[in-house]
């Protein structure tokens, strides 16, 4: 049962039908007797549903109802905080991620969030704290080590790179990200070859990674292989991410090598269109 009250919020008489509706989907995740009451949570779980089908300012508008019927929904300010950040608003974002952690500071995603928009307004100590305070509540976060892998490797601490993005590797949320880092913090350190090893097991988690497919295109022509190897992924990560400008690259130096030359010109044409 989906259950609305009226008078509530600005909702006119009319409306009470379709608040009832969004009442019955919060029951629909309750254990029995399953009865919702619409509020702040049925109102959280509509944006969510709203910000699913790409209707990023629909979604902020709800969320923002469901702020008004309870401002410590602390879901509700983490949620609202994660689409300013999609709109590139980050002081935003850093705002509303702060207002989640003081209603509820053990929130490791809140925790995350914050980090990642502290990252966006260039407060590299400041995400760096945050995502430390991240991974003592959740010691398995994935991506609270990938970004403290690459804080690390961006101050040239090394080793602390390779242990957190090590860490971050046998999780299956960071398996193939943290090996494409680990490749790419192999290659700073001129070791091309435990850079190759790990970029072919980052396809192996996800052969959808265009970036390491173009990275270990680049690397077999570097090394001065087969072309043809090349040539197939950097094609393939072009069909992933026609914009690379990496891979096109890799992939017309790849048919000059193979004496290609007219195929070389196509890439070239492609990147840069004319008017």
């Amino acid at each position: 049962a989906g259950i609305a009250t009226y008078p509530y919020l600005h909702f006119q008489r009319g409306e009470i039908t379709e608040c009832c509706v969004k009442a019955l989907d919060l029951a629909r995740l309750l254990p029995e007797p399953r009865v919702g009451l619409f509020g702040s949570l049925a109102l959280n779980i509509s944006a969510d549903r709203q910000y699913s089908r790409g209707e990023i300012f629909r979604a902020v508008q709800e969320y923002e109802w469901a702020l008004l019927a309870d401002k410590n929904n602390a879901n509700a300010w983490n949620s609202l905080g994660f689409c300013m950040a999609s709109l590139s608003r980050h002081h935003e974002a850093h705002r509303y991620f702060s207002e989640a952690l003081k209603r509820n500071s053990r929130d490791a995603a809140a925790l995350y969030n914050l980090g990642v928009a502290c990252l966006s307004l260039g407060q590299e100590r400041a995400a760096a704290r945050r995502f430390k305070r991240c991974l003592a509540l959740r010691p398995d976060h994935a991506f609270a080590l990938i970004r403290l892998g690459k804080l690390a490797a961006q101050a040239g601490r090394f080793k602390q790179a390779e242990q957190f993005l090590s860490q971050a590797a046998t999780l299956r949320e960071g398996a193939g990200i943290a090996r494409r880092m680990l490749a790419r913090l192999a290659l700073s350190r001129n070791k091309p070859e435990q850079a190759r090893s790990f970029l072919h097991e980052a396809l192996r988690y996800n052969p959808g990674d265009f970036q390491a497919g173009s990275m270990l295109a680049k690397l077999y022509l570097d090394c001065g292989e087969d072309p043809s190897v090349a040539e197939m992924l950097a094609r393939h990560s072009l069909s992933l991410a026609p914009d690379l400008e990496v891979a096109r690259q890799t992939l017309e130096l790849a048919l000059r090598l193979r004496e290609k030359r007219e195929e070389a010109r196509i890439p070239a044409t492609r990147g840069n269109p004319t008017p």
